[in-house]
This record gives C-alpha cells, sequence and structure tokens, in this order.
C-alpha cells in the first residue's frame, strides 16, 4: 500500500475488512513490543549475512522524530520542539533505534516521549489509555539508553552506535555506552568543551576566612570549546578523504582527528575519547563543520571512523 491508513490497507492485504482492521490496530490487546522485537531480529539476520558479504559494519542509530498534531488528547501531545517544523509547536516526539548497513537500514524501535505535562497529570493519562507502569517521566536521554538495553537484551548484533548532537553530547549517555562496551560515534555541539590533556580535579585553596569553604572540584586544565579547536587547525593539517560513493558521486571531505578528554560532571569520570572534526573539501566555513566523539578500542584509521561517521 502506497499509503498507511486503514482504507488503503484494506484494499491491498486480502480477506479483510475496515471494521476488522481498526479494532485489530485501535482496540486489541496485541502486544506491540513483540511485533517490534521479530522485525529487529529478523533484520539483524538479513543485515549480518549483507555485512559478512560486503564487509561492512552494522549500526545502530538512534535518533528522534516529531509530528504535527491538533489538539490535546493525542497521547504525549504538547506544545514542545518539533524537529519536522524546525520550531516549537504542538505535537508528539519520540525516539527510534534503527540498524542499517551501506544502504540499507530498518526501525526495530520507537519509544514515545511523554512531557512532564503528562506524567504530572494521573488522570489525563489514564483519560488516553496510558499503562500504570508507563505513566513516569523520563528524558529522551534515557529512553535511547532503555532502547540500547533492549537490543542487548534481544540479542542484536552490531558493531557500533551512533548518535546525533542530542545525545552525543550528552556526557551521561556516552559514558553509559561506554561502560556497557560499546563503540559510540556520537555528534557534538560546538559549543561543547573538552580538555586538551588529562585534566587533574582538586579542591582550590580557600582565598580568605569568610565565606564557605569550596565544595566543588576544580580542574587544574582549561577546557575549550570543539569549535576552537576547530578554528585552530593549519590548513596543512587537513587531511583529505574520498569517504563513501553517494547518487551524486565519490563524497570528498577533509577531517582532522585529536585525542581530547572528556569529564562527567555527575560521575566525576575523566576519559579519553577520539574527537573528528570534518568539513566539505568545498568550503572552510565553521557552521558547515561536524564533529564526532568516538572511543572505538581497536585502532582505527581516520578513513575507516570517517566511513562509520558518514554511513
Amino acid at each position: 500500500s502506497e499509503k498507511g491508513n486503514i482504507e488503503r490497507i484494506e484494499e491491498s492485504v486480502p480477506a479483510v475488512n475496515y471494521e476488522q482492521l481498526r479494532q485489530f490496530i485501535s482496540k486489541s490487546p496485541w502486544c506491540h513490543n513483540q511485533l517490534m522485537t521479530e522485525i529487529a531480529l529478523r533484520a539483524n539476520r538479513k543485515l549480518k549475512d549483507y555485512s559478512n558479504k560486503s564487509e561492512l559494519p552494522i549500526g545502530f542509530y538512534i535518533d528522534e522524530s516529531s509530528f504535527v498534531k491538533k489538539g490535546m488528547h493525542s497521547v504525549g501531545v504538547s506544545r514542545q520542539w518539533l524537529g519536522c517544523r524546525g520550531k516549537v509547536d504542538n505535537g508528539q516526539v519520540a525516539v527510534f533505534s534503527s540498524l542499517g548497513c551501506g544502504a540499507y537500514n530498518s526501525l526495530i524501535d520507537c519509544r514515545l516521549f511523554l512531557p512532564e505535562c503528562w506524567t504530572e497529570d494521573k488522570e489525563r493519562c489514564n483519560r488516553a489509555g496510558i499503562p500504570e507502569d508507563e505513566q513516569e517521566f523520563k528524558t529522551k536521554i534515557e529512553l535511547a539508553i532503555e532502547s540500547v538495553m533492549e537490543a542487548r537484551t534481544q540479542g542484536i548484533v552490531y558493531d557500533f552506535i551512533a548518535v546525533d548532537a542530542l545525545y552525543g553530547s550528552s556526557f551521561k549517555f556516552i559514558n553509559r555506552l561506554d561502560q556497557l562496551g560499546e563503540v559510540v560515534m556520537g555528534r557534538m555541539r560546538n559549543s561543547i568543551h573538552v580538555y586538551l590533556e588529562e585534566p587533574l580535579f582538586q579542591l582550590p585553596e580557600r582565598e580568605s576566612n569568610k565565606g564557605r569553604k569550596p565544595t566543588k572540584l576544580r580542574a587544574q586544565t582549561l577546557s575549550v570549546t570543539v569549535k576552537s579547536i576547530a578554528e585552530s587547525i593549519k590548513e596543512n593539517l587537513w587531511e583529505d578523504i574520498d569517504s563513501r560513493n553517494t547518487t551524486k558521486g565519490i563524497l570528498k571531505v577533509q577531517a582532522f582527528q585529536k585525542k581530547v578528554w572528556l569529564h562527567d560532571d555527575e560521575s566525576g569520570e575523566v576519559k579519553q575519547w577520539d574527537l573528528i572534526i570534518c568539513r566539505d573539501n568545498q568550503t572552510t566555513s565553521l557552521k558547515d563543520y561536524t564533529y564526532t566523539i568516538s572511543n572505538t578500542a581497536s585502532p582505527k584509521t581516520l578513513l575507516e571512523m570517517i566511513q562509520i561517521d558518514l554511513q
């Protein structure tokens, strides 16, 4: 069916009628989690076969998507940032996960984001039919971590996890994946601070007898933004790379790789990561640069990392 509404599906599927489909979709007690698990396992088998033949890695991709909605009754609907509109508007937002290898991919998980205006109103949640155990507020970061844990429980096999800047800029998120032994490729905002040498944290000395004693650890090394690192790269340090084939030919980029340290304020952990800065070889405008953080454990050439990042 070219369209996914019930009327068009009825025309395409033999031996069903509109009322049966409507009952099945809206009121019958079927478990969507079991269906998504089956889809994930089937997709994973297909992609593993393709990966073995093509020698391309399998990626686990996490991103959110949004849907414009009118009214206030659709579950999770509220005035919030909608990427599909590029502004705050009335709609729903969900965190999606997919598996991909080369040109092939499949959605394998979806988790609806419930704003606090919903989770704080139990009566509204009950009227909308939200299960009791799903009425707890969870950030998009927490939903993304749940999606990864679900895939691990299912036995889904992949080579790396790739996320956009919302998730890659969350040290809590990427550190959690690192602790789980996952290979991470995370885009970062250009305002994120990193350290160019391993920082040592200690309590600053008290400057006078007045006021409270310092309780917050302070780094002895100054942090810098990833944007400032990009600004300081000399032209001869950029590496020209033919990254992958596209419909318009080979994608040519310039890349720069540097070891940096990240500090997680919540856990206090300091870890070394690879920072990969990319730009189109036809531009030098900073607004077109991309910043990716990675914890690849095995030695990776810059080309391999770029190909994974741009897959």
